[in-house]
């Protein structure tokens, strides 16, 4: 090639930079701020014939037979340690033969493998650094608190952007940080981080039935005549009651119970029955949820329970939650496809944090909503997100229910394959994995004991007086407090030729590889350092999080703990690891291999190349080439300039913000 071909190729290649950009935001508003940069010159893994231009792909590439369709489903949080004693016990057979008939393997998270940050980088092939997403949320340093995270804040294309640019038709469902929504050639339902919370019931009545009368009669037998002491907590979301029965006949006339559930406004004087079989729990229940004036439509499951006192009940009520339909939230793109779940199905809950013990028929909810969109139309790309998993494993572990949960996907992913067509590939995905740990450390208490962090009284981290503190496996320096003075007045001089930050860090390093129990044990934690050029509200350093047998925990910025290193209670022992799962099947995939590890940005690339998309050049991930067939990695790929970074026109409210924050702070993410 000619040095003036050259040239009039990078002047094609930089236009179309900016025809994609174009394109990507189309129907969706004024860019607010471009940053681009130029194919580079000399590419590590790509070929320079692969680059093409955003014109030449669309008017004569995007004319050719489509690749591939590409089924996503991700399972948060699914590890094969896990997955692997279900498939021998018979439990999982849709794994079973995903394992035995297509390429699966180790995906290996991001270094802050939690939610935000991973499912970020696996949906656009780049890493936190340019993703801008580096965990729950972003730390403020001028008002020093955190941010929720809106999909807005990722800087970079998603697969589903480069899709609606190509005229491909997507289906963006339940897959985390994807509220606000935006247009897409398709549909998106926003998941996890919708800003829809959970709240308290605000009442029910009790009355009493007997085993054999008629559920429609007000007129009880005369030997009726239970006593009933009864007390709400609401914090608990628990009604405690004994009953007693006033007649000596020798009978039992209050083991059945029935729940009058108001479904009317507060004061009004309409109800509806439902009945309930003891220590089973009902179905959705809609009733109203009173907010100061403000009267909402909500949903929760309720049952009641024996115990071992033979007059003593307990009702237990789910946290409510707020169905697409009774919601002014705008979780759905286009809007009109909440009013059509609505009529659907009565109701549509985002991802929730839920409690543990309906999180099973929570799973089978989201498996009949996965079914519903699946087959909603021809999609050439189509993504679900399973949360659940998360869910359980946090709270349980490897328990019964949790083999429950996957069980329900497994059934789900066994009848896509089934019903799986020949030019479509299936993807299964987990941004990272769990495992039971044994010790937890409590990180901040840690940098505390060596002078590196203040408390203000019991509980609060002062983040005036702090040098840095942690959170969420992200370590945060007081940029205004670190000088060589506060450096000097700790015991930590700086060194001539480095900086404050640069010696901190050094410090931090060699500190914390020495962390030891009371008993003189070494729980060594690792720490890497974060590039300066990182986008967005990047954290200073990341942790690795777990260990063989213990971890850094998760939320200790909100309580400090006792000791430093503490033994980890049943339901706190289980937590993430880095390594997640893939599993991929269809005709273009090799069938029956263990294809190695992979990255979780590998995921995004993979995606185009088998839809026939372009990717670009600027990407971190690669194509999984180890999993594809001879035949179809023939295909040449496609690559275009890097658009780094993108401005979004809808902007999250404050209200909005604040609804998330509430919800992560109830789970302990965020301060």
């Amino acid at each position: 090639m000619s040095r003036k071909q050259l040239w009039i190729s990078l002047a094609a290649v930089t236009a179309a930079i900016f025809v994609i950009v174009f394109v990507l935001r189309r129907g969706s508003g004024p860019v607010d701020s471009i940053e681009l940069a130029a194919p580079p010159t000399s590419p590590s893994r790509l070929d320079t014939e692969a680059f093409v231009t955003w014109q030449d792909y669309t008017t004569r590439m995007s004319d050719e037979p489509k690749r591939s369709r590409v089924v996503f489903v991700g399972v948060d949080g699914a590890a094969w340690n896990v997955i692997d004693p279900l498939i021998d016990a018979g439990d999982l057979p849709a794994f079973a033969r995903l394992r035995q008939t297509g390429s699966t393997g180790i995906l290996r998270s991001v270094q802050c493998y939690v939610s935000p940050p991973s499912w970020a980088a696996m949906m656009t092939g780049y890493l936190p650094e340019d993703t801008g997403i580096h965990t729950f949320g972003h730390w403020d340093r001028a008002k020093n608190k955190f941010l929720p995270l809106a999909s807005t804040d990722i800087l970079v294309p998603s697969v589903w952007d480069v899709a609606t640019a190509a005229s491909s038709r997507s289906a963006v469902v339940n897959v985390p940080l994807t509220y606000p929504v935006r247009e897409v050639n398709g549909i998106m339902v926003s998941g996890l981080l919708t800003p829809i919370q959970l709240k308290d019931r605000w009442g029910a009545m009790l009355t009493f039935d007997r085993v054999g009368a008629d559920s429609d009669s007000k007129k009880l037998p005369r030997s009726y005549s239970p006593v009933l002491r009864s007390v709400f907590n609401q914090d608990a979301n628990q009604l405690d009651f004994y009953l007693y029965d006033t007649f000596d006949d020798r009978t039992t006339n209050y083991d059945r119970v029935r729940l009058d559930i108001r479904s009317g406004a507060p004061g009004s004087e309409e109800a509806v029955t439902h009945f309930f079989v003891l220590t089973e729990f009902s179905s959705w229940i809609q009733i109203y949820h009173a907010t100061g004036e403000k009267t909402e439509k909500a949903w929760c499951k309720m049952r009641v329970i024996p115990t071992e006192e033979p007059n003593r009940f307990i009702v237990n009520f789910s946290r409510t939650l707020f169905a697409a339909g009774d919601s002014d939230i705008e979780f759905t793109a286009p809007a009109s496809i909440a009013t059509e779940l609505k009529r659907e199905f009565g109701y549509y809950f985002p991802s929730k944090f839920v409690d543990r013990r309906i999180v099973p028929s929570a799973t089978e909810d989201a498996v009949r909503f996965a079914t519903y969109f699946r087959e909603y139309d021809e999609w050439d790309l189509f993504f679900y997100v399973f949360t659940q998993t998360d869910n359980i494993q946090h709270l349980e572990g490897a328990s019964s229910r949790a083999r429950m949960v996957y069980r329900t996907i497994d059934r789900f992913l066994g009848e896509v394959m089934d019903d799986l067509p020949e030019n479509t590939t299936l993807i299964v995905a987990s941004d990272h994995g769990f495992k039971r740990y044994e010790s937890g450390i409590d990180l901040n208490k840690f940098l505390a004991a060596k002078g590196l962090l203040q408390y203000r009284g019991e509980n609060d981290i002062d983040f005036e007086q702090s040098l840095v503190f942690h959170n969420l496996w992200c370590l945060y320096f007081n940029r205004k407090l670190l000088t060589r003075e506060a450096l000097d007045e700790r015991g930590i001089p700086v060194p001539r030729g480095s900086s404050p930050a640069e010696t901190l860090e050094h410090h931090l390093r060699k500190m914390c590889a020495l962390i030891t129990d009371g008993n003189g044990r070494g729980f060594p934690v690792e720490l890497h350092e974060v590039p300066e050029e990182a986008a967005g509200f990047a954290p200073d350093m990341v942790v690795k999080g777990t260990y063989s047998t213990y971890l850094v925990e998760f939320w200790n910025i909100q309580r400090p703990r006792e000791t430093i290193v503490r033994e980890l209670g049943p339901d706190e022992s289980w937590n993430h690891t880095r390594e997640g799962i893939y599993a991929v099947w269809g005709n273009a995939i090799r069938r029956g291999i263990n294809a190695g590890t992979y990255d979780v940005q590998d995921i995004a690339p993979t995606i185009l190349y088998l839809a026939g998309l372009p990717q670009a050049a600027g990407m971190a991930g690669r194509v999984m080439e180890g999993i594809l067939t001879p035949a179809f990695a023939e295909h040449p790929r496609r690559v275009v300039g890097n658009y780094l970074a993108i401005g979004h026109q809808t902007a999250v409210t404050d209200e909005e913000r604040e609804s998330i924050e509430k919800n992560l702070r109830s789970l302990g993410y965020i301060r």
